[in-house]
């Protein structure tokens, strides 16, 4: 989790997110630990899950919602700031994973305001077992890519895991790359250039 809440720092324009299959809800506590003020959505389409998360604390500062729900499912009109897909995809289903987890991206997008960052298992580099679902990194970066302006792969996490991070404007990484004032205007020839200003 704390790959995906690193993706989201810092998290001042950050003010909801939809955790898709949210298991036990963990995720709001490390939000709420990074500094996040906010409505957490947790859907997950099993409801064992979602009793199991309504049972622990609300974390202070964060309005915490649980819904058993599939996230995975078109949802129009139900866009968050941040939407964060981690681990959920990495179960077998029956379908052909890769499949899966494209239809995911591109219905998860949908429902991301600013950034989606979706942690996924890697064929080929996941040391598999029974129930993993690897997925062909090349074709969902390449998916990513054809939908956002913005994307970064990152494979610092979990071993044979690799988290994508899609995001709407190349600011919030320039802000994090020059995060000082005096940059501000470098920032914005370069926003201006790349027509995200």
């Amino acid at each position: 989790l704390a790959i995906c809440v690193d993706a989201l720092t810092p998290l001042d324009g950050i003010r909801s997110v939809l955790d898709a299959g949210c298991g036990e809800a963990s995720l709001a506590a490390a939000l709420a630990d990074a500094g996040f003020r906010g409505l957490y959505r947790g859907e997950d389409v099993l409801a064992a899950m979602i009793d199991r998360a309504s049972s622990r604390a609300t974390p202070d500062g964060v309005r915490v919602e649980l819904v058993v729900a599939d996230a995975f499912e078109p949802a129009p009109g139900s866009m968050m700031d941040a939407v964060i897909c981690s681990g959920a995809l990495n179960t077998a289903s029956g379908r052909d994973p890769t499949a899966e987890a494209l239809d995911a991206l591109k219905t998860l997008w949908a429902r991301a305001r600013e950034v989606l960052v979706l942690d996924v298992a890697v064929a080929g580099r996941h040391h598999g077992g029974s129930g993993i679902a690897p997925v062909d990194l090349a074709a969902l970066s390449s998916a990513a890519r054809s939908l956002a302006p913005a994307v970064i792969v990152r494979d610092d996490g979990p071993p044979g895991e690799a988290t994508l991070v899609l995001r709407r404007s190349r600011a919030h990484r320039l802000a994090r790359l020059w995060p000082d004032s005096d940059r501000a205007l470098e920032r914005a020839r370069l926003l201006l250039a790349a027509g995200q200003a």
